[in-house]
């Protein structure tokens, strides 16, 4: 039976901070050492480097943790972080050509097989116009063949907007120093937990839900008192 040829998956690009930062560990890891250096030795971005991007990222969610007014900082290394691993996924995916065996040498995850549907790009390509409603704006997508739902986030300038995996935090930073925040946590199941919230700030909550029929009216505010 032929094998079927397989690539590298770009999953960790959706992977929440703290899964990307273990992940990084994992394939820095083994591209620095043991049978990756031999079959992977022209890496686009040094393994050394790898571990500088994962520690970068580490650091800058530790001080976004702290002060959620450096979420620009934490976009930053996020970015980096991606842009790094990305191009040597890439690398990693032409050098094995298409063999498994060569792809988990790597630490990266791969795809099942060559019938899986292309992943998406980091940066999506979208088209914006006017709206005719008074005060809208229109957003297009262009296709992408492995996306079945989009979110789409739309804030004003004077606020800084982080992605955690599957949640949302808009940050304001008030004239008086104190700290307004929102998040929206997109999530299948009826749990959603949170992370990286302003501390000592008193929340509330409410919860739509969406089925084939559309989205249902919100549920009355909770008041989740102090984080």
């Amino acid at each position: 039976m032929a094998i079927r040829k397989v690539k590298v998956s770009f999953d960790f690009v959706g992977l929440s901070i703290d899964k990307k930062l273990t992940f990084g560990e994992i394939v820095s890891a083994k591209l620095i050492l043991g049978p990756a250096v031999t079959k992977f030795p022209h890496l686009t971005v040094s393994a050394a480097d790898l571990v500088i991007a994962n520690e970068a990222l580490r650091t800058a969610n530790l001080n976004f943790i702290d002060n959620p007014a450096l979420a620009d900082k934490l976009h930053d290394a996020e970015v980096a972080w991606i842009s790094a691993f990305s191009q040597d996924a890439n690398y990693v995916s032409s050098v094995s050509n298409g063999f498994a065996s060569d792809i988990d040498l790597s630490g990266y995850n791969k795809t099942k097989d060559t019938s899986t549907k292309a992943v998406k790009p980091v940066t999506p390509v979208v088209k914006s116009g006017k709206s005719t409603v008074t005060g809208g704006l229109s957003l297009d997508i262009l296709k992408q063949s492995d996306a079945t739902q989009f979110v789409t986030v739309l804030f004003t300038k004077d606020v800084t907007v982080t992605y955690s995996g599957n949640q949302v935090t808009f940050t304001k930073v008030n004239a008086d120093g104190s700290v307004t925040q929102a998040s929206v946590c997109v999530a299948k199941k009826r749990k959603s937990n949170f992370v990286a919230l302003e501390s000592k700030s008193d929340m509330k909550s409410q919860t739509i839900a969406i089925n084939a029929a559309g989205a249902s009216d919100p549920s009355a505010s909770t008041d989740n008192g102090i984080l």
